[in-house]
């Protein structure tokens, strides 16, 4: 049996690092979308296209940023999602589908252009909710 089968039937409980609104990365989080962010972040920067193109670790390094973000943005609450409707939430948590399951099918400059311009609005969200988030556990 392996790790992913025996995961399968497990039901998954909300961590104790995430916040009442489900918005499951913090500075102490291992993984989710801080550690996605900040991956994507380092490795994509002002690197330009044809330098990305023959890079295939980092295309790989983006493209597990993408997956973790993906997979955190499946654990959000509605009610966070329904906040900021300008954020594509469906495409964000397919994305991740695309590259489990079709990986062999995604291009350099997908992936670039991905992290180039459709991330930075969510990163801004999600930071913007954990600021709320700590400030409003620190009121008390």
């Amino acid at each position: 049996m392996t790790a992913c089968t025996r995961l399968r039937g497990s039901k998954l409980k909300k961590p104790p690092y995430a916040s009442s609104s489900g918005c499951t990365f913090a500075h102490s989080r291992p993984d989710g979308h801080h550690r996605g962010y900040r991956t994507h972040s380092f490795r994509v920067g002002d690197i330009p296209l044809d330098v990305f193109e023959t890079d295939w670790q980092r295309q790989w390094l983006v493209e597990r940023g993408v997956g973790i973000i993906s997979e955190a943005s499946r654990h959000l609450t509605e009610d966070l999602k329904a906040r900021h409707p300008e954020i594509p939430w469906q495409k964000v948590a397919g994305i991740g589908n695309v590259l489990r399951h079709n990986y062999e099918s995604i291009a350099a400059p997908i992936i670039w252009k991905l992290a180039q311009a459709d991330l930075p609005l969510p990163e801004k969200v999600c930071r913007e909710e954990l600021a709320t988030e700590l400030a409003r556990k620190q009121r008390g």
